[in-house]
């Protein structure tokens, strides 16, 4: 019996991309033991997940320094960053479902995560061409249809990244060892002042409410749902990097980041968190 309530868990995670433990097991299949994931997914009415019969649209654009704005979009099934597809020069997406805050054990477990991810195509080369001094990146991943009418969080969006060279990013302070260790390479910038993610968010290594105001998200007249996200340029620079410079050529890119946001069925009530945030604080 333990080994099939283990399975079941496994294909539960599976579907919704972050379920996490929480310290019971899911019953096996028939009448779901009060408490578990399962009897929560009958008593709200069923599995929410995202259509897979519908693929989600992205549009990403910027100014440029020549006072134009460059316009990229594509529709994509959801897939693995490793399956990510062109989409402008130096910039190639993938759309997919659950995120850092599912691996972080810090997601609602009734929620799914929809996310949206870039990798630069030539890592010697910039990330967003000819981009303008103080812009803005605007993502917009549209056209999400779930099997059942879904209430977007805004405020649980965050934009993750990873760098692939710590002495470019931290100069001499840093090693390839430290900073793998302490999560160097990694960085997040939050929507919540408060969203730690479990404690994996540091002063080190995130910007905690920086994207306040910055995130939006709404259902569309046929129930689909679209996540807007405006991100600064200068947010992409390592909060731990010492160069104080952030304009476009002066600090070292990430190679790699995505914006992530749960999304709740309509009638879930309070958005529940499996591990509550904390302000992040200095490490010693």
């Amino acid at each position: 019996m333990k080994t099939c309530s283990l399975v079941m868990a496994v294909a539960v995670a599976g579907v919704l991309g972050h379920v996490q433990a929480i310290g019971s097991q899911i019953a096996p299949v028939g009448t779901p033991e009060p408490g578990t994931v399962a009897a929560a997914i009958s008593a709200s009415g069923g599995l929410f997940q995202a259509d897979p019969g519908m693929s989600p649209k992205v549009t990403v654009s910027w100014p440029r320094r020549d006072g134009t704005t460059a316009v990229h979009h594509a529709q994509r099934a959801y897939t693995a960053p490793e399956q990510r597809g062109p989409l402008g020069p130096n910039l190639t997406t993938y759309i997919a479902l659950g995120g850092t805050r599912g691996d972080a054990g810090a997601a609602d477990p009734r929620a799914a995560i929809i996310k949206v991810g870039f990798y630069k195509g030539e890592a010697n080369r910039p990330f967003f061409e000819n981009i303008a001094d103080g812009g803005s990146i605007t993502v917009e991943l549209s056209n999400v249809k779930f099997n059942r009418p879904a209430r977007p969080e805004p405020q649980t969006a965050i934009q993750h990244g990873k760098y692939e060279d710590p002495n470019s990013v931290l100069g001499c302070t840093s090693s390839q060892t430290v900073s793998t260790a302490m999560g160097g390479l990694d960085f997040y910038n939050t929507v919540d002042p408060k969203d730690d993610l479990a404690g994996k968010i540091t002063l080190k290594n995130g910007r905690l409410g920086s994207l306040a105001g910055k995130v939006t998200a709404k259902v569309e007249p046929d129930g689909t749902v679209t996540m807007t996200a405006t991100l600064p340029y200068a947010g992409l620079k390592h909060p731990d990097d010492p160069w104080l410079r952030t304009n476009p050529g002066d600090f070292a890119e990430p190679f790699h980041f995505h914006v992530e946001m749960e999304v709740l069925p309509v009638d879930a009530g309070e958005r529940r968190q499996g591990t509550s945030p904390s302000k992040a604080t200095k490490p010693a």
